[in-house]
């Protein structure tokens, strides 16, 4: 049986709202690893983010673990396998997260933005074993400033009927470059077309249950798309806007963009409104922890 592969190591925003001035990038980037893939230029992805753990006992920031997208000032999306540690099946706490932002280069140590985490919201319904449902959200401990002048934007969101089935979308990470390989140094991107669901259900009937929740791409040539470490990163679609639409997150495939193996993908449209109902939850509790007045304090410190 082949391999199946994780594509990893070890404030409220209404659709139109975001629709406005998401997916615009700084300028026209033409195409100048992701397996088989070119290297991205800066203002390219300016979504796209790493996702770093700190080691628990130095305080050190390690290296990429996933890759990420912003969807929001203060909101990041990305797989639920990033962030459930494999062996325990918990969510790692927000202490132990940094986001890197506006960067094409991992050894930048002083990219545009670093940022912490307050809060993290993984699918309660995320199985390890099958990787359904393999979507998490992770919150920034404060909202970004986005304009061109920072470099950082968020990339659209799908509406929960779209289908790009058929389209020549874009997959970016830092992730391996070869199967056995190293990750890449800079962000790399690759064009792969997204494939009807019931081709990729019958490749994979005796592997690994493809679910409507699931959409898959490339596959088409060997040696083309995501690996190991691309995990979290985003499989995303021009509209005919120009602006840029992000319509899956990577997931699982068989080893690393082997040819008739095509990548999978969690089908952001099956769970926009997961992610836009979570994102309303959090900012209404800000705003009732906001309009809840503080019990007055004696000047010692304690309630009075």
């Amino acid at each position: 049986m082949p391999k199946l592969t994780k594509m990893s190591t070890c404030s409220y925003y209404s659709s139109g709202d975001q629709a406005a001035e998401c997916g615009r990038r700084s300028g026209d980037h033409r195409s100048q690893r992701i397996v088989g893939g070119e290297r991205a230029v800066h203002g390219e992805w300016p979504w796209q983010v790493s996702l770093h753990q700190r080691n628990p006992h130095t305080g050190q920031l390690l290296s990429q673990h996933c890759g990420g997208t912003l969807i929001g000032p203060s909101w990041v999306l990305t797989a639920a396998h990033c962030i459930v540690d494999p062996l325990f099946g918990f969510t790692i706490p927000p202490v132990f997260w940094i986001v890197k932002m506006g960067h094409i280069e991992l050894s930048d140590r002083q990219p545009p933005h670093l940022a912490g985490v307050s809060k993290i919201i993984t699918h309660k319904y995320f199985d390890a074993k099958t990787w359904n449902h393999d979507i998490a959200l992770v919150k920034l401990r404060e909202p970004l400033a986005l304009d061109q002048m920072t470099g950082v934007n968020t990339v659209c969101l799908p509406g929960a009927s779209a289908s790009f089935e058929g389209h020549l979308c874009h997959v970016t990470g830092w992730g391996k470059v070869t199967e056995n390989g190293s990750d890449s140094e800079l962000l790399q991107k690759i064009a792969v077309p997204v494939i009807p669901y019931n081709d990729c259900y019958k490749k994979y009937e005796s592997i690994n249950p493809i679910t409507p929740g699931m959409v898959c791409a490339g596959g088409d040539q060997p040696n083309k798309g995501p690996c190991v470490g691309d995990s979290g990163g985003p499989l995303q679609c021009r509209r005919e806007d120009g602006a840029w639409v992000q319509i899956g997150v990577t997931s699982w495939g068989v080893g690393c963009a082997r040819q008739n193996y095509p990548s999978v993908y969690v089908k952001i449209s099956d769970y926009v409104n997961w992610i836009y109902f979570h994102l309303a939850k959090d900012y209404l509790a800000g705003l009732r922890a906001a309009r809840t007045p503080r019990a007055p304090h004696r000047t010692d410190g304690r309630t009075l």
